[in-house]
């Protein structure tokens, strides 16, 4: 005999929730499971519009400093685009940093972190730090309750590392957001594996 799971559909109004017509019958035996790769998966999930954010941290500038002191904390970012808000209360976000960036073991670190929402006209800033060769321009950091994020995005959050989880060759951070800002603007976009617009 065949195991059988009853599905619904959750509806705003209870009335409608119990109708009939909403439910389905799934049979497990006929669920299987089909073969694809790492690239096929990439362009499936890019099929997902998402925006940019650039996640920012403080770190020590070894680079700056002889050996023999201790190294200022230096302003550092890394260019995300799995972002999403998960809690009312507490005031919770979530990233996703694959366990192999540079970024990783400095967020994994931290005690803060900023979230940055890029505005469509900062895409330079988001291939800067994703780690392609670009034209800067000016400092990209202001401080928001004396934390770096990116000037001009569209939104800003800082935030208190919360906890960590991993998930295969990732690690989501969660974080509490203590402040935040934004500006009426249009998102950078990035779908099908390059940037785009609202239209």
């Amino acid at each position: 005999m065949s195991e059988h799971v009853t599905t619904r559909r959750f509806a705003e109004d209870p009335e409608l929730d119990g109708n009939p017509a909403r439910n389905a019958t799934l049979d497990k035996s006929t669920v299987t499971g089909e073969a694809f790769g790492g690239l096929e998966f990439r362009r499936t999930m890019g099929k997902f519009a998402t925006g940019v954010t650039v996640v920012s941290m403080l770190a020590p500038d070894a680079t700056t400093t002889p050996h023999t002191q201790a190294a200022p904390e230096c302003a550092f970012g890394i260019t995300v685009n799995a972002f999403m808000s998960v809690s009312l209360e507490p005031t919770l976000i979530a990233i996703s940093i694959d366990k192999s960036a540079h970024a990783h073991a400095t967020l994994a670190a931290a005690e803060h972190f900023g979230v940055s929402v890029l505005a469509e006209d900062q895409q330079h800033l988001s291939d800067h730090f994703a780690g392609r060769r670009v034209d800067m321009g000016l400092e990209p950091f202001e401080e928001v309750s004396g934390f770096p994020v990116v000037a001009g995005a569209i939104a800003q959050l800082v935030c208190r590392s919360y906890k960590s989880f991993e998930a295969g060759d990732h690690t989501i951070f969660l974080g509490e957001v203590l402040a935040l800002r934004h500006e009426d603007g249009r998102p950078l976009i990035f779908h099908g594996g390059r940037y785009d617009n609202l239209g």
